[in-house]
């Protein structure tokens, strides 16, 4: 059974009574009283006591609950982050068709053909036409042939290394006009291992620089080479810098030539 708590009126001493107690003796100094009151009182305090500590175990529970949903929310927002960093766009090696991939996965599933494919070359096809986009040629040959170490025989993948070697075979490094090759108003487009020249009649000669030889500055500084088939030699009278002109030609005869993003000084050099 309970006990109560309660003190002597005489002596103060504490004692320890039963709820049902009507008179108690104190054990110390033997007077007896009345302890209805005094058990009225101890009940009360313990009812509020017990109403605090339920309101302080209800308002804990709250903030617990508080926590967990803040917990939930940042785990929500550290996922949807995580997803976003991994979210890459790719092209899908069946199809063709530009689609967004999962990057922290070796497969994903097109929404277009539903063919399951693999990740990473997807994201090399892609990247592969954004350098061929930017002329960074060589760069996309790269990407271009990773696919096809991931997924021989891709036709994406061999169709765009055809294309690009193509467009690096045309690619024009320098337009400039003037030259004495034909007349006045020729143009001249310096492309990798040739430049060709262009009358004002449309009429148009190629010369590879495999097959130049005396390259060189000659009459007022001007590059001029020789050619088979040519007496004389080919005086290029252009309008842009002729140092530059002439490094570009001596350079393209070793296999080197500059950036295909590569930014020019002067007006009349420029990429097409």
């Amino acid at each position: 059974m309970k006990l109560f708590s309660v003190t002597c009126p005489k002596c103060g001493g504490k004692l320890d009574v039963t709820p049902n107690s009507k008179m108690v003796t104190c054990e110390y100094c033997k007077c007896d009283f009345l302890i209805d009151d005094e058990i009225k009182r101890m009940r009360l305090d313990n009812a509020e006591q017990a109403g605090y500590d339920f309101e302080k175990g209800r308002q804990r529970a709250l903030e617990d609950i508080e926590k967990e949903k803040k917990r939930a929310l940042q785990e929500r927002e550290k996922e949807r982050m995580e997803a976003a960093q991994a979210a890459a766009k790719a092209v899908c090696t069946a199809c063709g068709k530009t689609i967004v991939v999962d990057k922290r996965y070796e497969d994903a599933t097109c929404c277009y053909c539903n063919t399951v494919i693999k990740v990473a070359p997807a994201i090399d096809l892609k990247n592969g036409y954004l350098k061929e986009n930017e002329l960074y040629y060589e760069e996309a040959l790269v990407f271009y042939h990773k696919v096809l170490s991931a997924c021989p025989n891709n036709n994406f993948a061999v169709e765009s290394i055809r294309r690009v070697k193509e467009k690096m075979a045309n690619h024009v490094y320098i337009n400039t006009e003037n030259c004495n090759a034909f007349c006045k108003n020729d143009l001249l487009a310096f492309r990798r291992d040739k430049v060709t020249f262009t009358n004002g009649e449309g009429n148009s000669v190629d010369f590879y620089y495999s097959q130049m030889t005396e390259v060189e500055a000659g009459v007022l500084n001007l590059p001029q080479f020789r050619y088979p088939g040519y007496g004389l030699p080919i005086i290029l009278g252009t309008t842009v810098d002729n140092d530059q002109l002439l490094d570009f030609i001596m350079n393209a005869q070793k296999g080197l030539y500059p950036s295909f993003r590569w930014k020019p000084l002067y007006k009349s050099w420029y990429r097409m």
